[in-house]
C-alpha cells in the first residue's frame, strides 16, 4: 500500500537537501508541493537535491509537471534518485527519466553515498539554512 505520510525534508551538514517519501509511495501534486514548502521553509538558496524512496515508487502526471515549474527549478541545482537496490524502484526511475526530461541534472543511485559525491559538483556557495 501507498505511503500517505508527507515527506520529510531536511538539510544535510554537507549543504545537499534531502526528502523522504518513504516507502512505496506514490507522489502526488500535494506531497511534491509539501516537499517544496518544506524546502522553501529550510533554504530559498538553489541547492542539490537528494530523494529517497524505498520500493516502487511512482509519480501522478501532475505532481511530475510541478517538479519542473519555475518555481522549483529556481531552488533546484540536480536532483539524485535514490532507489537502493530495488530493482523495480530502478526501473521506474529510468522509466521516468525516459519520458520526462527534467530541467536540471537528474541521475539514479543506489547509495546516498555515490548520490552525494555526484552532487557535489553542483553546490553553490552558502552551505547554511537561510
Amino acid at each position: 500500500m501507498p505511503s500517505k505520510r508527507p515527506p520529510k525534508v531536511w538539510l544535510g551538514d554537507d549543504g545537499i537537501l534531502r526528502i523522504d517519501y518513504g516507502q512505496h509511495p506514490k507522489i502526488d501534486l500535494d506531497a511534491i508541493q509539501s516537499a517544496y514548502a518544506q524546502h522553501i521553509a529550510i533554504s530559498t538558496e538553489p541547492r542539490p537535491i537528494m530523494v529517497l524512496g524505498e520500493g516502487a515508487v511512482t509519480a501522478t502526471p501532475e505532481a511530475e509537471a510541478f517538479s519542473n515549474t519555475a518555481e522549483v527549478r529556481a531552488v533546484t541545482t540536480a536532483v539524485a534518485l535514490v532507489t537502493g537496490a530495488s530493482v523495480i524502484g530502478r526501473l521506474l526511475a529510468q522509466l521516468f527519466l525516459s519520458y520526462r526530461h527534467p530541467k536540471y541534472p537528474c541521475k539514479i543511485f543506489e547509495s546516498q553515498a555515490a548520490a552525494v559525491e555526484w552532487l557535489k559538483q553542483y553546490q553553490q556557495g552558502d552551505r547554511g539554512s537561510r
